[in-house]
């Protein structure tokens, strides 16, 4: 079973829900005029574990790269080098978002939360892309399948979903984190 395409699945997951609960708690925020202490914190919170996330994308991005050149055996074959060229700089991006995330007067401030969303979410659906991209003269999508039907609601509703999941595991980890502190005194 291949590991890298499960890991990279859930990081999109991840990552979509982080991008779809920053902007939802920060229009919320700014609508109800929760204290300025509770969203720095919520989004400190969560800068910190979509930054963590981020490296482990880094890290599935290196490795496969590294598995597309053990199956080529060959750094001028085609594939290998469309893959090396295009790949590289999303990794970079990638590792350098997670670092700037990691600054704590980047990650409290909300646009630079969802810059850094967009930033995550762009580097790990490239692989998706790139699937995309070189499969694009077959006749593998799904447009030209006969019986074929699109239900747009499906994405909305998979989004609303992983912002959900994102937005509760944050929270919980909040709540754990303050009993925790309680605990300490």
């Amino acid at each position: 079973m291949e590991i890298i395409p499960y890991i990279i699945a859930k990081l999109q997951f991840l990552f979509l829900g982080y991008g779809a609960s920053t902007l939802i708690f920060g229009i919320f925020s700014k609508i109800s005029r929760l204290p300025a202490d509770n969203t720095k914190r919520y989004i400190s919170f969560s800068n910190i574990i979509a930054s963590y996330a981020g490296l482990l994308l880094v890290i599935t991005l290196i490795c496969d790269l590294i598995r597309s050149y053990n199956i080529t055996s060959d750094i001028n074959d085609t594939y290998f080098a469309y893959r090396l060229r295009i790949f590289i700089p999303f990794i970079l991006l990638a590792f350098a978002a997670s670092m700037f995330s990691l600054s704590k007067k980047l990650r409290e401030k909300w646009i630079i939360s969802l810059l850094m969303a967009l930033v995550f979410n762009i580097c790990v659906t490239i692989e998706n892309v790139f699937i995309l991209w070189t499969s694009l003269f077959r006749d593998y999508l799904p447009s030209s399948w006969s019986y074929y039907r699109d239900f747009g609601i499906s994405f909305w509703l998979n989004i609303l979903l992983y912002a959900t999941v994102y937005f509760i595991i944050v929270i919980i980890t909040m709540r754990l984190q303050r009993v925790l502190a309680t605990n300490d005194k």
